[in-house]
């Protein structure tokens, strides 16, 4: 580090793990020194710069006056495609572009999901984590997944998931982007394959423009394992999405989508820019933009 050099120090199979604070293995980050547009000859030089340090014994103070000058060529970040594409989001963003983003709530502005934490309430937690993972593996649809979960809520007394719905916690950031985008005078929907009280939710404490879900079906202040709404069925979250910015005088081409799962596809084939968000599978695929 007195000559500018960052490095990691990182435990060899022969160390003894009591000693992972001084071990006697170092961890090179190519990656940082490649996205900076370093390639191999360059990698020649700044292996002669530890020689001199580690095995020549010259002086770190002159050898940091070399590095420092070899760094002063490389200030410009690059990219694995064309450097257009790569900024384009930049400009998106910061520019005038971006006029409405449309949010998934759960395991997005929610940390967690909310169809099973309300099935974990009612003990059922390890059935709804089988239905979804039939989801992840392509062999369920979304719609069925959250059909075939909801009926594993029956019974369960309304007031009691309220409580429950009303303490589920945001995810980290997500007051601090949602406040950030409105306060730029973009517009942020949010638009739930959950339910409508979730959505409700975040309406209130996030303050977003809008906020739509499915609702549970109730019979004397229970659940009756039923759900019924606007968003079950496969495209609808997209349709929805080119329908509010339609209204709100907005174009597609100035909107994002922010999701996790495979009911967000329909609203990245709307948006203009698909920002996947501690996802998985086909939507990663689909995304402009994956955030893990």
């Amino acid at each position: 580090e007195k000559a500018n050099i960052i490095i990691n120090k990182n435990l060899l199979p022969w160390d003894n793990i009591k000693n992972a604070t001084n071990p006697t293995g170092i961890r090179l980050g190519t990656q940082e020194l490649t996205r900076l547009g370093m390639k191999e000859g360059d990698m020649t030089e700044i292996a002669d710069f530890f020689k001199r340090i580690v095995l020549n014994g010259e002086s770190t103070e002159k050898v940091k006056k070399d590095v420092v000058e070899f760094k002063m060529n490389f200030n410009e970040v690059k990219y694995c495609f064309d450097e257009g594409d790569a900024y384009k989001y930049f400009d998106f963003y910061w520019g005038d572009l971006l006029k409405l983003v449309a949010f998934d709530l759960d395991n997005t502005l929610i940390d967690g999901d909310t169809v099973n934490e309300l099935a974990k309430f009612a003990g059922k937690e390890k059935l709804a984590l089988k239905i979804e993972e039939k989801v992840k593996k392509g062999k369920l649809s979304s719609e069925d997944s959250l059909l075939e979960r909801s009926k594993l809520l029956k019974g369960l007394e309304y007031d009691k998931i309220k409580t429950i719905v009303d303490n589920l916690p945001l995810m980290k950031g997500a007051k601090e982007t949602t406040n950030e985008l409105l306060s730029r005078g973009i517009k942020v929907y949010a638009i739930s394959g959950s339910f409508d009280i979730v959505a409700e939710k975040i309406k209130k404490e996030l303050k977003v423009d809008y906020a739509v879900g499915n609702e549970l079906q109730l019979n004397d202040g229970k659940l009756t394992g039923e759900v019924k709404g606007p968003t079950i069925k496969e495209g609808t979250k997209g349709e929805i999405l080119a329908r509010l910015a339609k209204s709100a005088g907005i174009s597609l081409d100035e909107c994002a989508a922010v999701g996790n799962g495979s009911n967000d596809i329909s609203m990245f084939n709307k948006a203009n820019v698909g920002i996947a968000f501690n996802s998985h599978g086909t939507l990663n695929d689909l995304a402009d933009v994956v955030i893990i």
